[in-house]
């Protein structure tokens, strides 16, 4: 990445954060109080700055999930890819004959399965704790806190019928928020993985960065539209009343 990119860079991740906690502050004022603040319902103020810290950390515990569960599904794995691929133990060392026989690998049948399987495994425990924690983008806006964990209790016992409205809800939408990816690396030039380990070789320019954060965020926002009125909808079933 070029160093001098670095500011626009920044502009533009921080105004497509900021797109994504209005939009979704809008949704959720919206369907908890029928308020419509700000221009068209989008503004930036205390409600949007809650959402956003409240996002930061649950964003950096479901990273800190997600390296553990990849951690240890490799390891659960690791013995099935050795049985299945007898040859990678003698190229171990070399990082360029290591790579291309995990590609050719990855193309197969098997391991086209074992990576299904893999995803599957490590996105089970992001996709339980989303699922328990579905309600605290409503709970911060409405109760004007932040409140990410001491919501876990409301979903007990309801995490796979979460699960599934989370599924049938938000994952065509995701594959808007995939589109929108796609079209703002082709436009842009930016590539989210870059292949062949090269890194060195791309560059992106100020404005690049800047236009791929705009061109996702706008993407991104019937996701957040619709993840915020199932999070309202939720915090309206299971917020316990005596809370």
């Amino acid at each position: 990445m070029n160093g001098g990119a670095l500011p626009l860079d920044f502009i533009g991740t921080v105004l497509s954060f900021a797109v994504t906690m209005s939009c979704l502050a809008m949704t959720l004022r919206l369907a908890l109080t029928g308020e419509m603040k700000g221009v068209a319902g989008l503004q930036l103020g205390p409600d949007e700055g809650r959402l956003y810290i409240a996002h930061v950390m649950f964003y950096f515990v479901l990273f800190l999930l997600g390296l553990i569960a990849t951690v240890l599904v490799s390891i659960l794995t690791a013995p099935v890819i050795a049985m299945l691929v007898p040859d990678i133990g003698a190229v171990a060392e070399d990082q360029a004959a290591f790579q291309q026989l995990a590609e050719e690998f990855s193309r197969t049948p098997t391991g086209i399965a074992l990576s299904i399987l893999f995803l599957g495994l490590v996105s089970l425990p992001l996709l339980y704790m989303s699922a328990r924690l579905v309600t605290f983008p409503a709970a911060t806006l409405a109760e004007k806190r932040v409140r990410i964990f001491d919501t876990w209790a409301w979903t007990k016992g309801e995490v796979w019928r979460v699960i599934a409205a989370m599924i049938f809800t938000l994952a065509p939408l995701l594959v808007l928020t995939a589109s929108g990816v796609f079209i703002a690396s082709a436009l842009t030039g930016i590539t989210m993985f870059p292949l062949g380990g090269n890194s060195d070789a791309v560059t992106i320019s100020p404005m690049s960065g800047f236009m791929y954060g705009i061109i996702v965020s706008l993407f991104d926002i019937p996701y957040n539209l619709a993840l915020g009125g199932l999070s309202a909808f939720m915090y309206k079933g299971f917020k316990p009343s005596d809370d």
